[in-house]
């Protein structure tokens, strides 16, 4: 008996094509699948990556420190000064305009990164924010190595160990955990005929009248 069919029948070639297709898509979708399954069943990493720019993405929290800076004067006149004087140069008073840098790692060195730098406001009062991590608080002069030649004048002399000392150590070491970091208080000091925010020198010209 003979089957009468009421469909064209297709060129062979067009039969193999649709089937060549058909197997394509069907791989290319189950591997979509798959990445997506991979993405899933991994939170962090799909949280940490842009799928868009291919580049990891910074989501770390960071939390807020703030603080004080003050500061203090030592008395460079000559003859004995009232003590009401002296009492108010030793009262801390606000620092403003003082800038500091934050440098990762627990040491001051030049192979640290730079992560941000702040400065006083007038009541010398700073804000910032940083993810969990522990960092070298530095001030300004201490961004770059110390050139003694530049801080020694004719009534000025450093001592350079102190210097070399003093330059390596954070002026405070940050240790930012889970937390936000509160009330924070530093004060620096201003030694007569000091212009930097240096230690280590030492005035040694005539003595004053």
């Amino acid at each position: 008996m003979q089957t009468i069919s009421f469909l064209p029948e297709m060129p062979k070639q067009f039969l193999q094509l649709d089937l060549t297709a058909y197997f394509y898509y069907m791989v290319k979708g189950f591997i979509i699948i798959c990445l997506f399954i991979v993405a899933a069943s991994q939170p962090v990493m799909a949280a940490n990556y842009n799928f868009f720019n291919k580049a990891p993405i910074d989501t770390a929290k960071k939390y807020r420190i703030t603080g004080v800076i003050t500061q203090t004067s030592s008395y460079c006149g000559g003859a004995a000064p009232p003590e009401q004087l002296l009492k108010k140069l030793a009262t801390p008073s606000p620092y403003p305009g003082k800038k500091f840098y934050i440098r990762a790692g627990k040491v001051n060195s030049t192979t640290g990164k730079i992560i941000v730098s702040f400065v006083t406001d007038e009541n010398g009062l700073f804000s910032l924010k940083l993810a969990p991590g522990i960092y070298s608080m530095i001030v300004e002069e201490q961004l770059k190595p110390i050139d003694i030649k530049q801080l020694e004048t004719p009534q000025l002399k450093a001592d350079e160990k102190c210097l070399k000392d003093w330059w390596a150590k954070p002026f405070y070491l940050l240790v930012v955990k889970n937390r936000d970091i509160g009330n924070l208080s530093f004060n620096i000091h201003h030694a007569c005929f000091v212009e930097h925010d240096v230690p280590c020198l030492q005035y040694v010209g005539p003595p004053l009248p």
